[in-house]
């Protein structure tokens, strides 16, 4: 019997195709200060696919963002962005504000 249930082990393991999965969405989030000041620049780097995601930026439906779907819905972004981002300092919330204009970027 323990023959047999080898051969099955063996045969789905050979029949197992490989398994494909998409990359996970990546996000980078840098802070820089300066001495002396209590001042902190942030940028935050989110991916199109999760704005696309929560804000449906393709409004045409082609499955391909523009830089003018993205554009068109920048205050959209920059609201949901600073919404969903929290620093705080010793306890105390860290106000934020968006100063610069949407850019992309190839990580």
């Amino acid at each position: 019997m323990s023959g047999l249930r080898g051969w099955l082990l063996a045969l789905a393991w050979i029949l197992a195709g490989p398994a494909m999965a998409h990359k996970p969405s990546d996000s980078y989030l840098s802070l820089k200060g300066k001495a002396g000041s209590t001042d902190i620049t942030v940028r935050w780097d989110i991916a199109l696919r999760d704005l696309d995601y929560v804000l449906q930026l393709d409004r045409d439906g082609d499955a391909k963002l523009s830089w003018g779907e993205v554009r068109q819905r920048s205050d959209d972004i920059t609201r949901y962005a600073t919404r969903h981002l929290a620093l705080a300092s010793g306890g105390a919330p860290c106000p934020l504000q968006a100063t610069a204009p949407l850019q992309l970027d190839r990580h």
